[in-house]
C-alpha cells in the first residue's frame, strides 16, 4: 500500500485509478527521487491528461539528466543539480 493511498476515501473510483496508473508512472522513472520528489510531481501532473502526464515525466527526466551532466559533479551533487534543475521547471510550468 502506498503512503499517499491515506486519501483514498475522497477519490471517485476512476480518480483513484488514474492516481494509481500516474504514480505507477512516476515510480518507473529511472532517477533517484525522493518521497518528496514523488509528492510534488504527482501533485503538478495530476491535473493533466494521461498523454500529458507521460510528456511531463519525460520532459522532467530530460531536464534532470542535463542538469547532472553540465554540473559534472561527484554523484550527490550532479543528483542535487537534476533535482534542482527538473524541480525548478515542473514549478515554473504547472505551478
Amino acid at each position: 500500500m502506498e503512503a499517499y493511498d491515506i486519501w483514498r476515501d475522497e477519490l471517485t473510483d476512476e480518480e483513484y485509478r488514474a492516481w494509481k496508473r500516474l504514480m505507477q508512472k512516476i515510480n518507473a522513472v529511472e532517477l533517484p527521487l525522493a518521497a518528496g520528489d514523488k509528492l510534488f510531481i504527482e501533485k503538478l501532473i495530476r491535473p493533466l491528461s494521461e498523454e500529458d502526464q507521460q510528456k511531463a515525466l519525460s520532459y522532467y527526466n530530460y531536464v534532470w539528466v542535463e542538469a547532472a551532466l553540465v554540473a559534472n559533479q561527484p554523484t550527490h551533487r550532479g543528483e542535487q543539480a537534476g533535482r534542482n534543475a527538473a524541480n525548478s521547471w515542473l514549478r515554473e510550468f504547472f505551478d
